[in-house]
């Protein structure tokens, strides 16, 4: 379905290329089933209660936005925090379940396909999300839009600079086709 890994010449991201179009990678993302929820529950849980603390010791504000929000875990434990939460999530089985098991107000959409109002937001996460979609500079610039002045973006991608990655090289883990952009610590940076 997709390409091979590339690197740009001016930029050095890595990219798949040819890509397949959006709405092909959205429908794909849209069928897919959460698998094993209740065993991940727990632990996934305890591991986004540490980035709550981190927001909330490094951000200010309460209307937080996560998109590819999955079960709805990281936002639980926001909204628990205090946080009026709204999540964006492509996958129609994971967003029934954050919003059955949760209370949830997730949408099963994609992000763009959704308008928020400019400056609605005071903190907007982006967790394992930015390596999966085919045209991040577009998203960051909705992000920015949306996004209260002074309001936090938070972002946590695969770093194929990083140790693991030189170690295995095309057996790392991360090498992978639904991974359309393949970001270091400096490519994301500049973006």
């Amino acid at each position: 379905r997709y390409g091979r890994h590339v690197k740009c010449n001016n930029c050095h991201l890595i990219y798949v290329n040819p890509i397949e179009k959006r709405n092909k990678i959205n429908e794909a993302y849209s069928q897919r089933k959460c698998v094993d929820v209740a065993i991940i529950k727990e632990s996934r849980l305890r591991a986004t209660e540490s980035q709550v603390g981190l927001i909330k010791r490094y951000g200010n504000g309460t209307r937080l936005l996560d998109v590819g929000c999955g079960e709805g875990f990281f936002l639980f434990n926001a909204s628990k925090a205090g946080y009026i939460v709204k999540g964006i999530e492509l996958s129609q089985d994971a967003a029934a379940y954050a919003r059955s098991e949760f209370g949830l107000d997730v949408e099963a959409k994609s992000f763009e396909e959704l308008r928020f109002s400019e400056n609605h937001f005071d903190v907007v996460t982006l967790w394992q999300v930015l390596e999966h979609v085919p045209f991040p500079l577009k998203i960051l610039k909705e992000i920015h839009r949306i996004l209260k002045p002074g309001g936090m973006l938070v972002i946590t991608t695969p770093d194929i600079g990083g140790i693991p990655a030189r170690i295995l090289k095309k057996r790392w883990w991360c090498i992978t086709r639904l991974h359309i952009n393949q970001f270091t610590t400096k490519t994301l940076t500049n973006i």
